[in-house]
């Protein structure tokens, strides 16, 4: 792991721990409302590749360490939770783990809009803290995604814009501006 994600979740609060999380059997979310893991479980079929689907004859599952792209990711939500979702799985923002036959659903506990807001924040979080430390853009399980800050950053961009609207993007940078501004982000 990167030195400076230690740092940062040092600064902000935050435990890490060496705990797997993920769906299928286990249930278990990165932020459990105590700590973030920094194993993840995948499952892979007989051939060896990645499959959502565990009931497959010879489908297995292994624990991998998180990148420190994900991790960073998750200090960042952190950062911008309140001190109440702080304590919720999550950061009570929701999330679908996939089970063996059906999906358990953590529940959101904030509007759509603060949850959509805060995503775009640990993104653009992640993007700073990532360029400033020279942390590698990775992403645990993703070929290929983005090889750069920059390459993340724009698709990001696109998605969020795709997905959000261009308001909640522009809310989330004018909030990161104004963390910069007041000397706020690291």
């Amino acid at each position: 792991m990167h030195p400076a994600i230690q740092i940062l979740a040092d600064k902000y609060g935050v435990k890490l721990s060496n705990r797997v999380c993920g769906g299928y059997d286990l249930q278990e979310p990165c932020f459990n409302g105590k700590d973030i893991a920094t194993r993840e479980i995948r499952l892979f079929d007989a051939m060896g590749e990645k499959t959502y689907c565990f009931g497959r004859e010879g489908a297995y599952r292994q624990a991998f360490p998180l990148s420190d792209h994900d991790i960073l990711h998750e200090i960042a939500h952190y950062a911008v939770a309140s001190k109440e979702q702080r304590m919720l799985p999550e950061y009570g923002l929701g999330s679908i783990l996939p089970g063996i036959f059906d999906d358990s659903i953590l529940l959101a506990t904030i509007n759509e809009e603060e949850a959509d807001i805060q995503e775009a924040l640990a993104q653009l979080l992640c993007c700073y803290w990532g360029e400033k430390y020279n942390i590698n853009p990775s992403l645990s399980g993703s070929k290929g995604y983005a090889s750069t800050w920059d390459e993340y950053l724009l698709k990001k961009a696109v998605e969020n814009i795709a997905s959000r609207g261009s308001d909640i993007f522009w809310k989330a940078l004018i909030y990161v501006r104004k963390l910069m501004d007041e000397g706020n982000l690291d």
